[in-house]
């Protein structure tokens, strides 16, 4: 029903960009609607009713829901293997990204991370379904922070990121449009993962109306959408930060993030999400976490599965203990919180990664 539709996709990223996607276009004044997966200050929730002729949106691949979502542009932030419980192995995730493409209007645009190598698979095979179907292919618009060629288009990037440094922790860098418009860009929310979203984010407003002004003035002021490196506030001199960062990947993302900003010591609370998810990506998730100073596991969290693998944190725990880690497991959410209380000092970060079963200690702990 949009004369305009972006529909933001990935494994990692989609709420962030989306958000930003959204900040862009209202400082553009374009009036989006807009439907997110987390809360956004600056909407005062998650959907914003704007337009009838333009919708950002946020499109999540679990249960192959955004097969039902058609747009004028698609963005992937990135592939990763994820929701076990509907796909087996990463060539099924390649496979219904793949059909997601499909559903993008001929004249629209794929905005997508250069250098992912599931995501040009996906391309390659979206495109043997438009030329089979005789359609027209959607123009591919990558990002990169680098000016190598990308896989996913064959050239360099359209949008890249450019004099990149981190400053206090967060990222200050260049947005290059075609190799000419430059916008210089300020982030107040950590990590190399969000420069990447930045540019999704920029590309696919920009494509879509949004000036350079306005993409300036979003990114520099974008404070995160809530539970995506949210600080929480203060606990005894430590720094509060919760975190949506349940798959391994995101976990990994995240530490660097928090990596960067000024500390003494970061003591990690970990909860993972779904058993499926633990079994199948164990190894991943003790790779992850084993460079990590201290981790403290909750038991894993799922509202929509049995147990049937008999997995447990514990067993992640015990296993980079092995490796050379360090790491504690907690059944009681009481003990869990007095360990706290025993490990950290002044100056820290308490980094609290998982669902909101666990990212709600960080309000227990600042109340």
């Amino acid at each position: 029903n949009y004369k305009t539709a972006i529909a933001v996709s990935g494994t990692h990223g989609k709420t962030t960009t989306t958000s930003m996607i959204s900040m862009m276009m209202i400082d553009a004044g374009l009036d989006p609607t807009v439907h997110l997966g987390a809360d956004l200050d600056v909407i005062n929730g998650t959907v914003r009713a704007g337009s009838e002729d333009l919708l950002v949106s946020e499109a999540c691949e679990f249960n192959r829901s955004f097969l039902n979502f058609s747009s004028t542009t698609a963005v992937i932030t990135n592939i990763d293997h994820d929701h076990v419980d509907c796909y087996p192995t990463i060539e099924d995730v390649i496979d219904v990204f793949a059909r997601f493409i499909r559903l993008v209007d001929d004249n629209g645009y794929v905005v997508v991370s250069g250098h992912d190598k599931h995501i040009a698979r996906s391309l390659a095979e979206a495109k043997e379904y438009f030329d089979e179907a005789g359609r027209k292919f959607p123009q591919i618009v990558a990002c990169a922070t680098d000016n190598d060629i990308c896989e996913t288009t064959g050239k360099k990037a359209d949008f890249v990121a450019e004099n990149i440094e981190f400053v206090n922790g967060l990222p200050e860098f260049d947005i290059v449009i075609g190799g000419e418009e430059r916008i210089k860009v300020k982030l107040t929310i950590p990590g190399s993962h969000n420069i990447a979203n930045a540019l999704n984010a920029a590309a696919a407003a920009y494509l879509n109306g949004a000036t350079a002004s306005a993409i300036q003035t979003a990114l520099d002021t974008f404070s995160g959408a809530d539970g995506r490196y949210t600080v929480k506030g203060k606990y005894k001199g430590c720094d509060v930060v919760v975190d949506y960062a349940h798959h391994p990947t995101a976990a990994r993302a995240t530490i660097e993030a928090a990596s960067n900003m000024p500390h003494n010591d970061i003591l990690v609370v970990f909860q993972p999400l779904t058993f499926n998810r633990t079994k199948m990506l164990f190894d991943d998730y003790v790779t992850s976490l084993l460079p990590c100073k201290k981790v403290l596991f909750a038991e894993i969290f799922s509202d929509r599965e049995i147990n049937t693998h008999e997995i447990s944190s514990k067993d992640i725990s015990d296993e980079i203990n092995k490796r050379g880690g360090d790491t504690e497991f907690y059944e009681d959410r009481e003990e869990l919180k007095k360990r706290i209380d025993e490990l950290i000092k002044p100056g820290d970060i308490i980094l609290i990664l998982g669902p909101e079963d666990i990212r709600s200690l960080g309000d227990e702990l600042c109340s």
